[in-house]
């Protein structure tokens, strides 16, 4: 057997082995750069001009593609590696500072995510200052973001680094406000500069909930109160919008203006210095137009993902159930909680039953799109031969006669529920 070809075997499933994987790699990444910020923009309510933006860090991991903070930052803190993640988050973006100072760019303060571990530490402050101090960048340019369920339960100790970051002239925001239980005792504990209402309010607002419309009407008078600045995150419509800025909301931030962006595009954001609301505007991605005729399916078929090679190794990682929501002879287009990268190394195999039929198709992820939540929508095009392509041709076109005909297509299961309570429920 070739050294290069081996099998792994990780029974468990696909998700479990991404997080080992990502546990095994996380310290050489560290060790190798191998990470990079992402900024999205937060807009003036009434202007639409760029006020600021917060940073958000990406691993470009070498098989999983670009990883999200939320699959890596609690396996930083697990294995006691947060305080140098978050030292080079700073230092990055001090640094990206001094920068755009260099080239004329007008600054506007970044906003950094603080691990409340790593806030918590006794070193934490003398970081900061030598990091500013190495850029000569002014400390009004930075703002720290704080979690109010986690870092400010420790109040006497949090009371006091909170001062010294202030006394330096470091802004805070409290971060995910509004999901605590004594949410409105942390301002009268705490001084704090700013506040970013949870998106689980903003987007409700959206929805027949005159309690949560409530609620964000009530944080948003209660931080102007104060003079604390109010930043609605997580804004996705023009209703949420109009909202907000009735009740006079400062800043927004959300895919309604923008997406987390690497550095080349928000440079360009900068360079404008303001942004517009996104029209709504239904957009078929270049690699959906398929040349073969695609069959909308009348419900999503349940189906299994299997990676069956990582870097021309064998493996066996389980399945993960997904949703396949139409069929060609060249692919599917599925829904999957999974995070999977695109145009990678993997090989994939996809199992489903149409009318008693069993299929399992090799195919690759070539373009990918956010659904809802944690689902996204992936596009797979299958790698198949003469003989697979044959029998799937003959049962899509019996699925498109039972259509045409207005008949009931026998012998196989659908799902008839929402995709988001299907993958609650597997």
């Amino acid at each position: 057997m070739s050294s290069r070809y081996q099998i792994y075997s990780f029974s468990k499933d696909i998700s479990a082995y991404k997080k080992f994987m990502l546990e095994q790699d996380l310290r050489r990444a560290i060790q190798h750069n191998k990470f990079e910020l992402y900024y999205q923009p937060q807009i003036d309510a009434n202007d639409g001009i760029i006020k600021g933006a917060e940073a958000l860090i990406r691993w470009n991991h070498e098989e999983w593609g670009l990883v999200s903070p939320g699959e890596f930052i609690s396996i930083a803190e697990k294995n006691h590696l947060i305080f140098d993640l978050t030292n080079w988050i700073i230092g990055e973006v001090c640094q990206q500072l001094q920068t755009w100072k260099t080239e004329g760019y007008t600054l506007r303060p970044i906003s950094i995510n603080i691990s409340p571990i790593c806030f918590l530490q006794d070193e934490f402050v003398d970081s900061v200052k030598q990091q500013l101090a190495t850029t000569q960048i002014s400390p009004k340019y930075i703002v720290f973001e704080i979690t109010e369920n986690k870092a400010l339960t420790e109040r006497e100790n949090a009371k006091l680094i909170l001062t010294k970051l202030r006394n330096i002239g470091i802004k805070i925001a409290i971060d995910d406000y509004g999901t605590g239980y004594t949410s409105v005792q942390y301002l009268h504990d705490f001084d704090v500069d700013m506040i970013k209402i949870d998106q689980m309010f903003i987007q409700s607002i959206d929805d027949v909930n005159d309690k949560d419309a409530s609620i964000v009407a009530s944080l948003i008078h209660l931080a102007k109160g104060l003079g604390i600045t109010v930043v609605g995150e997580g804004v996705e419509t023009y209703e949420q919008l109009q909202f907000l800025k009735q009740k006079e909301c400062d800043l927004i931030q959300g895919y309604l203006f923008s997406k987390p962006v690497p550095l080349k595009k928000f440079k360009k954001m900068m360079k404008t210095g303001y942004l517009y609301p996104k029209k709504k505007a239904k957009y078929v991605p270049k690699e959906e137009r398929r040349r073969y005729y695609r069959l909308i399916l009348p419900n999503f078929l349940p189906a299994q993902l299997a990676v069956s090679e990582i870097n021309n190794r064998k493996v066996n990682l389980g399945t993960a159930p997904i949703l396949i929501e139409n069929i060609s002879i060249g692919g599917i287009k599925i829904m999957s909680t999974l995070k999977l990268p695109i145009h990678s190394n993997m090989k994939f195999k996809f199992c489903f039953t149409v009318m008693e039929m069993e299929f399992t198709l090799p195919g690759n992820i070539i373009w990918k799109n956010e659904a809802i939540g944690d689902i996204f929508y992936y596009g797979i095009e299958f790698d198949t031969k003469e003989n697979e392509r044959d029998s799937l041709a003959r049962i899509i076109n019996q699925l498109t006669v039972l259509q045409k005909q207005n008949k009931e297509i026998p012998n196989t299961e659908f799902v008839h529920e929402t995709a988001h309570l299907y993958f609650k429920t597997v």
